[in-house]
């Protein structure tokens, strides 16, 4: 329940909820402040311009909008937000169909909002985020044939110029682009504290029968895209904080997903992309250790809502920041204002981006609440911690399954061993405090779940003598048409 985060910080949220019904059912819209019910209002979702029914062929032509009278209820949120903080948004989990909307886009057309960061309310209590002293991302770039092509080269050589401008400590930046724009980019460098590593798709062989899956009916936790076993097995147990993605999108029903060429080095089918959905992307982040995930479409076209829906789907099945940019071209600058944000290059507040942007409080408030973690029901029992007293000359690989670890298999003991499987843990323990749990999952579950995570992550500092500190977990009780 998202009212535990916004009691807890104090939050103005719009919490926007939909009803299915006759003529496509209604948004329901309720204001809060912290735990207090300020207004609320049922409104047709005719007149947010959603149709009846969730395709790419009914939303080809839709005027997405906000209703007018949703000015009044901005205007009381103003009211009561304090100086420098934000307004957030929180979409109830199965609302597919207001996943759509590109609220901060629309919010922003609002004067009384020119100044009041937009951000999203995370769906998991725990925040796994971590800054360290040098940030290591992914920008991952994909123009495929049977999309609208869009300047795949000069879209990282503004992430390059922005992050270079932005960057206060050391940054590394892995470009992963298709053949044709790897031949531009070979020679691509940052300046500053950001270093730019290039890499080449020649280098490794892609297989090239890769299933399209229109349906996108694949739900196991699996890395066979070429896309993604590229950048896998390239990083091979280097720890990365974020990856982001500069490529189109697609959906189908409340589903969505990347749409890439067909490999690095393949990009011939005009009529169909590759798709990768949520699980196969939460499966590369935890490989590689990422805490945060990006997306960027390059069109503001109906393809953008495949990647909101992505954006959504995997705020409610994965801890950690999620950004989602959809502006196209012109407020493609906002992408490294927010991980400047996040990564704290730049001092202050949030600014007021046009970005999807979920990230915990406490990334804005000066943390002056109590944590809600309640230690005496979740900490590991002293039997298990008892067990993980094994000598520091005790070989890893007895202590820990590197295999569960990520895709990759052969990550070598070290200190990037070290932190990549220090993140794992963080990310594993975090997402035990989801908001709403599948109630297939027991309380007694869940602590069993979080006594493994700790007992491993305990065994883990001590065979290699590295301090591990646990992370504090608060769990609560159209297919035929082609593309174009």
């Amino acid at each position: 329940m998202a009212q535990v985060l916004q009691a807890q910080h104090n939050l103005v949220t719009l919490r926007c909820a939909w009803r299915p019904g006759p003529g496509g059912g209604e948004v329901i819209i309720r204001l809060m402040d912290g735990r207090e019910p300020v207004a609320e209002m049922a409104l047709p979702a005719a007149e947010f311009g959603l149709q009846e029914t969730l395709s790419p062929k009914a939303y080809r032509s839709a005027d997405l909008r906000l209703p007018d009278m949703l000015e009044k209820m901005l205007h009381e949120a103003v009211a009561r937000i304090a100086p420098d903080m934000p307004l957030w948004i929180h979409i109830a989990r199965g609302a597919g169909a207001l996943a759509i909307l590109p609220w901060e886009l629309l919010l922003r057309r609002y004067s009384i909002l020119e100044n009041t960061a937009i951000l999203r309310v995370p769906n998991f209590l725990a925040d796994p985020f971590t800054i360290g002293t040098h940030t290591e991302m992914v920008v991952c770039i994909s123009s495929p044939r049977a999309k609208m092509p869009f300047p795949a080269v000069e879209y990282a050589h503004r992430m390059v110029h922005d992050v270079s401008q932005m960057a206060s400590r050391p940054v590394t930046l892995h470009v992963f682009a298709d053949l044709d724009a790897f031949q531009d980019l070979a020679g691509l460098s940052g300046s500053g504290l950001c270093d730019v590593v290039v890499h080449d798709p020649s280098r490794m062989s892609f297989d090239g029968t890769v299933r399209i899956d229109r349906n996108l009916s694949v739900h196991d936790h699996r890395i066979t895209n070429p896309w993604m076993l590229w950048i896998a097995e390239t990083l091979h147990g280097r720890p990365v904080d974020a990856v982001h993605f500069i490529c189109p999108g697609y959906f189908h029903d409340t589903r969505g997903s990347l749409a890439l060429a067909e490999t690095p080095v393949k990009n011939r089918d005009s009529a169909w992309s590759r798709f990768v959905a949520a699980e196969e992307i939460h499966a590369l982040l935890d490989s590689v250790g990422a805490h945060t995930v990006g997306f960027t479409a390059p069109h503001i076209d109906v393809w953008a809502m495949g990647l909101r829906l992505l954006a959504f789907h995997l705020s409610w099945v994965r801890p950690g920041p999620i950004i989602m940019h959809d502006g196209g071209a012109q407020t493609f600058d906002d992408v490294a204002r927010n991980y400047a944000c996040l990564f704290d290059w730049v001092p202050g507040p949030v600014p007021p981006l046009s970005t999807e942007f979920y990230c915990h409080p406490r990334l804005v408030n000066s943390g002056e609440r109590e944590d809600l973690a309640v230690e005496s029901i979740l900490k590991v029992s002293e039997d298990m911690l008892a067990l993980a007293e094994v000598p520091v000359a005790h070989p890893a690989e007895s202590i820990l399954d590197v295999s569960a670890l990520g895709s990759r298999p052969s990550l070598q003991s070290g200190e990037s061993w070290v932190e990549l499987a220090t993140r794992h843990f963080d990310l594993q323990e975090a997402s035990l405090s989801a908001i709403e749990q599948d109630s297939g999952v027991s309380p007694s579950e869940k602590q069993a779940r979080l006594e493994a995570i700790r007992f491993m992550r305990h065994a883990l500092a001590t065979s290699t003598g590295t301090a591990a500190p646990l992370v504090a977990s608060a769990p609560t009780a159209d297919s035929a048409e082609g593309e174009l």
